[in-house]
């Protein structure tokens, strides 16, 4: 077993010797709403593999479209980090939206 933190570290090496990358800032996706899915699954698969993105908030009302919205952008994305917004933090059961 691996331990804790350790891929994570070598993970960080390997990005050091990469090149640069861009870093990408989107809030408010609410991938709940219509028009939404056809939105991420434009984004291009090539064209953002070396960047990040920050999810700053607002992807989803239900655990689906939060779990759906994150497995999106990551197919996209080298890495992706997530910061839960106020829709987030009261996430309903399947189906329920606020």
């Amino acid at each position: 077993r691996v331990p804790p933190g350790r891929r994570r570290l070598e993970r960080a090496a390997m990005d050091a010797s990469r090149p640069p990358a861009r870093i990408f800032a989107v809030s408010d996706v609410h991938y709940d709403h219509p028009g939404a899915h056809e939105w991420g699954r434009s984004l291009s698969g090539e064209l953002y593999r070396d960047d990040a993105i920050i999810l700053a908030g607002d992807i989803g009302d239900t655990y689906d479209a939060v779990r759906l919205c994150l497995r999106q952008f990551r197919r996209c994305f080298r890495r992706v980090f997530y910061v839960p917004g106020n829709h987030d933090m009261w996430i309903r059961p399947k189906g329920q939206h606020s």
